[in-house]
């Protein structure tokens, strides 16, 4: 287990930046100050020092500068975040932020953190892993943005801003080699056809080789084998106007991840294999995941104060891929599943920009869909005899389908007034109205094959057959107060409510619980902050401060129950999505940057939370309903995280420049689910660093990564099915130990 000594000196270390800042001798020369960091958190372009609300941002250079190669390098960079790989895939998202999130990618059940491309809501997980190529930032908000960002941001929202065309004619081609066979190609340039159209395109294909063997199919394991491209175009004919065009696809053909079997195989007696990057997984690993969306952006000036904004996107997935529960050759507990998705959004936004009032309002329209399919080859069997067949056994299988659908409406305003040179006040509101429409079908049937596609088949049992439709409504108010002093330090005051609205169960079971066809019901939390913004010593030190108390309400958790007998008496696995109770999260933030000198710059973060589960309703083996809080916690969530980070310039003149920097990344102990587990992982410490070289021309680049140099052994996900068939106790990890070489040239 970790010491708490660990978070302690990152504490220290973050708070030590202001005091090494200020050994800068009398007689030296003034070093060079911070940049100032644009952000769009209140979507609208302001200063992170601005901003009431708790944000991390990074620009292309530093995203660049640390080797970052997908969002989920950035839980790392940011307190109290998780971003991880769903367990055994690599385009997944699982996302958590201060304790709130989701980690099931079933259809049907929605994230509690939100995605953005550019301003359009990615309403899936599937291909949400998005890899880092011709961005110009990315931001992490913090807490609920129910009133800007409307429903499914109750744990806050990560926002991939692509790079805006210039119109200067460039290109910009880049390669990467490393460990395990790491060769990725990127390019991306622009071009101006006009004065006033510009067109601009980026293809990057990512490959590796992976950092194990999927040992029954000699495949690797962790591989990866993505090609991703976007197109734009910008159109500016006047100062009024402005549109931009913008089309991008994705195509993900990496195997699907083998777990580590962390106990010896109950049945078959299967050893614990020594390397935990192989598997014996033994369904065809073979996975394709395929996103594309197109979005259509309006700007228009109708004044010096009044905006009009229009966002028209459209988006659709799908992903192919099995899932193998017991990780062995026999079919013990194999999911081949498939699932698709599409979605059209519409947002109209009025802005006003006066003296002492900011206002951003608008409409927003969203439907979508979800659906598929998965088959659980259960390697169990049922006896002939018992169904009218004079034979003695023949493979079980449960497949189970359907669609959800969605429709959803919003209204929204947040306006921001001062009063004088100090005070000043936001206040907000979202209005959300979602209807939700499900189609439910589970059955269990045999065959001779064992194969779900199999067209013979023989009913053994139908566990769901059901249409349902629910609305559900929410208001969700935001309200902010703040204080600038002379100085610029800011502090701030602020209440914010999020809201995710119920749905239906896709795996619930209606024969054990025909409850399951009313669904479960909304999520909220109710979130409190403070907080600090500050820069000192002539811009040189960067202090930003939070703490932060939400109680969460209704939370939605999908629950396994185990196995429960179907009609005939053979075992069906259960689980069900349940509004169990309550929680209380609180606790705080603390993110610093210093410019010590002219050429060295040391940046911190740590955060610390509290969870507290106060309710958890559950049924007993005898069916009464009681209350286990004392036994569950928040899943995903460590309670202290933590970096700090060194970065050094050395100019070499006509040389050019060369940049290196490290960094100590911390996270303390975490439970993967409620319930505590085998599959739960202790503290750890990732080491990484980089070294960068930029010709005096600004056009060559040569970069070397190291990441996780300590080569430290970490999972990330895991399946815990203790009891059923071999004993599914599953560990997924995070990368070993990697370097990289990068060469980068813009013409």
């Amino acid at each position: 287990m970790h010491t708490p000594a660990r978070p302690f000196a990152l504490a220290a270390l973050a708070l030590a930046v202001s005091s090494t800042s200020t050994a800068q001798t009398p007689s030296a020369a003034a070093p060079a100050m911070l940049e100032e960091v644009i952000v769009t958190a209140q979507r609208r372009d302001q200063s992170l020092q601005d901003v009431p609300l708790s944000v991390s941002a990074f620009s292309a250079e530093q995203l660049t500068q640390t080797g970052t190669t997908t969002i989920v390098d950035l839980q790392q960079s940011a307190p109290n975040v998780t971003l991880a790989p769903s367990r055994g895939t690599n385009s997944t998202l699982t996302a958590f932020i201060r304790g709130v999130g989701q980690q099931d990618p079933l259809w049907g059940f929605e994230p509690g953190v939100g995605l953005y491309l550019d301003d359009v809501y990615i309403a899936r997980p599937q291909g949400a892993v998005l890899d880092v190529y011709d961005v110009e930032r990315v931001e992490i908000l913090r807490g609920p943005q129910g009133t800007l960002y409307g429903k499914n941001t109750i744990g806050g929202a990560v926002k991939y801003v692509t790079r805006r065309l210039d119109g200067e004619t460039d290109l910009n081609l880049s390669a990467r080699v490393g460990s395990y066979q790491q060769r990725d190609l990127l390019g991306s340039g622009d071009i101006a056809l006009t004065d006033t159209l510009f067109i601009g395109a980026a293809l990057a294909s990512f490959k590796g080789d992976g950092y194990g063997e999927l040992l029954t199919f000699d495949a690797p394991n962790y591989d990866k084998e993505v090609l991703s491209g976007r197109l734009s175009l910008e159109w500016q004919p006047s100062d009024a106007l402005f549109l931009r065009l913008q089309y991008d696809r994705s195509n993900d053909k990496s195997n699907a991840k083998g777990g580590h079997r962390m106990t010896v195989g109950a049945i078959s007696g299967a050893p614990i294999l020594d390397d935990v990057y192989d598997s014996r997984a033994g369904l065809n690993p073979a996975t394709e995941v395929n996103t594309e969306g197109a979005a259509l952006t309006a700007d228009f000036s109708a004044s010096d104060a009044w905006t009009v904004k229009s966002i028209t996107a459209y988006r659709e997935g799908d992903s192919v891929g099995p899932i193998d529960f017991d990780n062995l050759e026999v079919n013990d507990f194999d999911v081949p599943a498939s699932v698709n998705d599409h979605q059209f959004s519409q947002e109209v936004q009025l802005l006003y920009s006066g003296d002492n009032l900011q206002m951003v309002s608008g409409l927003y329209y969203f439907t979508g869909g979800s659906g598929g399919r998965f088959d659980a080859i259960l390697g169990q069997t049922v006896p002939g005899a018992l169904i009218g067949l004079p034979i003695p056994w023949i493979p079980l299988i449960q497949t189970t389908y359907g669609d959800a659908d969605t429709e959803s409406y919003s209204a929204f305003v947040d306006a921001d007034y001062s009063f004088g040179e100090h005070w000043s006040m936001t206040l907000g509101g979202r209005y959300t109205e979602d209807r939700k429409e499900a189609v439910v079908f589970s059955e269990q049937y045999g065959n001779f094959s064992g194969d779900p596609d199999d067209p013979f088949r023989i009913p053994v049992a139908v566990l769901s057959d059901y249409e349902n439709s629910r609305t559900f409504s929410e208001f969700s108010p935001r309200t902010s107060v703040r204080y600038s002093f002379d100085s610029g330090t800011m502090l701030y005051a602020s209440y914010s409510e999020g809201f995710k609205s119920g749905g239906f169960d896709m795996r619930g079971n209606q024969a054990a619980n025909p409850d399951t066809v009313e669904g479960f019901e909304p999520e909220t939390v109710d979130s409190w902050e403070v907080g600090m913004k500050g820069e000192f010593l002539e811009r040189r030190l960067r202090l930003n401060a939070a703490a932060f108390y939400a109680s969460y309400k209704d939370m939605q958790v999908v629950t396994a129950v185990g196995f429960a007998n179907n009609a005939l008496g053979f075992p069906v696995p259960v689980q069900n999505v349940e509004n169990v109770g309550e929680a209380t999260l609180r606790g705080v933030e603390l993110e610093s940057e210093a410019q010590l000198g002219d050429s060295l710059r040391l940046s911190a973060n740590i955060g610390y939370i509290d969870t507290d589960i106060d309710e958890w309703l559950s049924a007993d083996p005898s069916g009464q309903i009681v209350d286990v809080a004392d036994q569950r916690d928040i899943q995903n969530t460590p309670r202290w995280t933590g970096q700090v980070g060194l970065n050094r310039d050395f100019e070499l003149g006509s040389y050019g420049l060369l940049t290196g920097s490290l960094s100590l990344a911390y996270r303390s102990a975490v439970q993967m689910f409620e319930t505590p587990s085998a599959i739960d992982e202790d503290g750890y410490t990732l080491w990484n660093a980089s070294l960068l070289w930029y010709s005096a021309d600004e056009q060559w680049s040569v970069g070397v990564h190291g990441r996780n140099l300590g080569d430290q052994e970490y999972r990330v996900a895991g399946y815990n099915f203790p009891t059923t068939g071999e004993g599914e106790v599953i560990g997924y990890y995070g990368a070993p130990r990697t370097v990289s070489l990068q060469l980068d040239y813009r013409f």
